[in-house]
This record gives structure tokens, sequence and C-alpha cells, in this order.
């Protein structure tokens, strides 16, 4: 299959129109994570800018930080899109609030903290070359690591695999995924870290874009044709706690890398 990336190579040309958004942004991949935010402390909605069924872009002010918080929808191409357009519109610090299906049993609601996403999708591999690594900032991803020890989450931190699909898998593929030591499958995180790397490397001159991601497990992933697909459809009402976690997570992480210098956050 031929993916394309039409229109986001040169995000500055194609965005130049548009109206300006604030510094940090959140990006999710579902609409209805925007109804969460009525819901939460510290948390006021200023304006939905944009509003269709697919697209949502609202900005909010957390503790005096103003966030966009955007959607893209599921895949990597309408992440890209997402990233490019942001950062051509002046977004320079990414969280992604993102799902990801649990190989390791690990039960749904569980908030995972990648550390890099294996490329096991071939969509990125269009603009960026597959020797380079999926990886987030460090400091960044210190940061929501700081976030979530203040808020006492409990989390789990490791590697996740990007796929073109977590709806099928060979024997070999099941075999790569337990010999890379895979906590969860997306489609999503390993296109948003190497958009913003390819951002870094494309426009050098300008303020470098930093981005880190929370997951939180949706999806209870069979590797055998005996074990059932649990996914949070099965227990949505139950899930909804876990999702609001990772927002107040997103924002606070964000919160807190704007009000502190980077040195504050660098490993001992």
């Amino acid at each position: 299959m031929t993916y394309r990336l039409d229109g986001i190579i040169d995000p500055f040309s194609r965005f130049k129109n548009a109206p300006k958004v604030a510094k940090h942004t959140i990006l999710c991949h579902h609409p209805s994570f925007f109804d969460i935010l009525t819901k939460l402390e510290h948390t006021k909605i200023i304006k939905i800018i944009d509003c269709d069924k697919y697209y949502k872009h609202a900005l909010i002010k957390y503790k005096k930080i103003n966030i966009n918080i955007v959607n893209a929808y599921f895949g990597p191409v309408p992440t890209a899109h997402r990233v490019f357009e942001f950062f051509a519109r002046g977004s320079r610090v990414f969280v992604q609030f993102g799902a990801c299906g649990s190989l390791k049993n690990l039960p749904l609601g569980s908030i995972i903290l990648p550390i890099e996403a294996k490329r096991y999708e071939n969509t990125s591999s269009v603009f960026i070359s597959k020797k380079i690594k999926a990886e987030p900032d460090s400091i960044l991803l210190h940061t929501l690591e700081s976030a979530l020890k203040l808020k006492k989450y409990p989390y789990y931190k490791g590697l996740i695999g990007s796929v073109d699909s977590i709806y099928g898998y060979s024997k070999k593929d099941i075999a790569k995924f337990k010999k890379d030591n895979i906590l969860a499958l997306d489609s999503e995180t390993s296109m948003f870290f190497l958009a913003i790397k390819w951002l870094s490397k494309k426009y050098p001159k300008l303020e470098k874009p930093k981005c880190a991601s929370v997951n939180y497990i949706s999806d209870i992933i069979p590797l055998n044709r005996k074990t059932k697909w649990i996914s949070d459809l099965d227990s949505i009402s139950k899930l909804l706690p876990y999702k609001e976690n990772c927002l107040i997570i997103c924002m606070e992480s964000i919160f807190l890398y704007s009000k502190k210098t980077p040195n504050f956050y660098k490993h001992k």
C-alpha cells in the first residue's frame, strides 16, 4: 500500500493564512476526550475553534497556561497532519494523549509512558529513514514522569510498538513483539515522535519542538485465537477515570514544563 502525506512536507505554505495557536498542544485521537474537559479542576475552556464530526480544536486555560487540545483521527497520517499544522501555526511543545492495546496482560486503563515507539509501521518511512529511532524528548518525558509521581498515579514505562493495523498478526509478528519486549501496540506514537524529529531537522533556525506521550490501555490484544479481544467498549464507564487521569497528567506536565527551567528536569 502506498501512503501519501500531501501538503505536510511544507507545512508553512499550507497553513500560512491560518491563525496562530498556543505554544503548548495536547494531541488526542478521539473527539470524545473533549467531553472530559468540563469535569476537570483548574481547567477553563476558552473557546472551541474548529468543530466538526472528525476534528475538534479547543483552546483551554490550565492553571493560567494556554493549551491547545486537538484531536487527530486514528492512524499515523492524521497524526502527522495535526503535528505539522500546529507547528506551522506556532506550537512548540507537544504531548500526545493516546490509546494502545496491551500485549503484557496489563489491565484496561493502565497508564503507559513510552520511552520509544518501535517502528513496525511503514507510513513514517515515506519521509524519514527507518534507521531513525522514534523517541520522545528526554526532558519532556521526565516531566511527564514527574507529573505522574506528583499525582501518585501508577504507570508502566517502556517500549510500545506502532503498527499499520492493530487487528491481525502472524506468528512471526507475535514473536517479534515478544523479542522486543513490547508493552503495547498503537498506530500513532512512532509517527508522532518522528514528525517532531523531522521538523527539528527541517527548520533548525526555529525554536526546537519537543514531544512526549502518555498512553492508556484501551484494549487487551489477543495473541492467539482462543483469547477474547477485550476493548474499552466492553467497560467504557470503568475506563473514564483513567482517561481523566491521563488528560490531567498531560496538562500538569505542560504546566510544570512551562514553569521550570529545563535543567530542573535533567536526570541526576
